[in-house]
């Protein structure tokens, strides 16, 4: 699950960089950059979580086995 969320999210990172270049306005590039700087610290969060309970998995199964 680990990798395919990071090969979406990387995709999903190009295109709204595509997106932000190809914005001709000021107005829509203000925008497309929030968008891009949400994405960014939303895939952040997800990667990290993602490590953290790939590292626990073990620890977390024997926990709820041993109960």
């Amino acid at each position: 699950a680990l990798s395919v969320v990071m090969v979406l999210s990387i995709f999903y990172g190009i295109f709204l960089g595509v997106k932000y270049a190809q914005a001709e306005d000021e107005a829509t590039k203000a925008n497309m950059q929030k968008t891009l700087i949400n994405f960014i610290i939303g895939a952040a969060a997800v990667w990290i979580l993602l490590a953290v309970l790939y590292a626990i998995r073990e620890p977390l199964g024997r926990w709820i086995t041993s109960g």
